[in-house]
């Protein structure tokens, strides 16, 4: 199946009232085919404001929103609980961390702290994969982003996209 060519109807969005005590969010449902894998995989995009995306063989789940908590050891857990909460709900075989990009140095301890929240949230089977290979194994070029195919997307969204689709290239067979 070619993810690239999906439809995302994002005026479709409805809250994601599961997480709420760790965040605000909201997800999108995209239909898909059958979609031709055997596993769920998970792709996140870390952050206060994160993304999620959840591919399972009925189709794809993109979430996004804002951690909750008043200081970063709280957003940190909250960071946790929402990728435990996925994690525990979806059971997937490989999840993908954006890890960090060097080109943006301002924030990069905060957003190391969240990125950790989520990682030991969604272990034992994570990768934390830097950006542009996230890039080149979803989008097929380290400069190809998927706001370019879908502008219209939560850009938290679109990049836990990008990190699901290169968890499915990067899982064992």
């Amino acid at each position: 199946m070619d993810f690239l060519k999906l439809s995302i109807d994002v005026d479709s969005r409805e809250p994601v009232k599961e997480i709420g005590q760790w965040a605000k969010a909201r997800r999108v449902l995209v239909e898909t085919p059958a979609v031709p894998i055997k596993h769920t995989f998970m792709g996140i995009d870390p952050g206060v404001n994160f993304g999620v995306a959840l591919l399972t063989r009925r189709g794809l789940r993109l979430i996004w929103g804002e951690l909750q908590g008043y200081d970063e050891v709280e957003q940190m857990f909250a960071a946790s609980q929402v990728a435990l909460y996925f994690r525990d709900a979806f059971g997937p075989i490989l999840t993908v961390v954006e890890g960090p990009a060097p080109k943006f140095p301002y924030r990069q301890a905060t957003l190391g702290h969240m990125r950790a929240g989520f990682i030991i949230g969604a272990m034992p089977n994570v990768l934390m994969i830097p950006p542009a290979t996230i890039r080149v194994l979803a989008f097929g070029h380290g400069n190809e982003t998927g706001l370019n195919i879908w502008p219209r997307v939560n850009e938290n969204a679109i990049a836990a996209l990008g990190c699901v689709l290169a968890a499915v290239k990067k899982a064992p067979n």
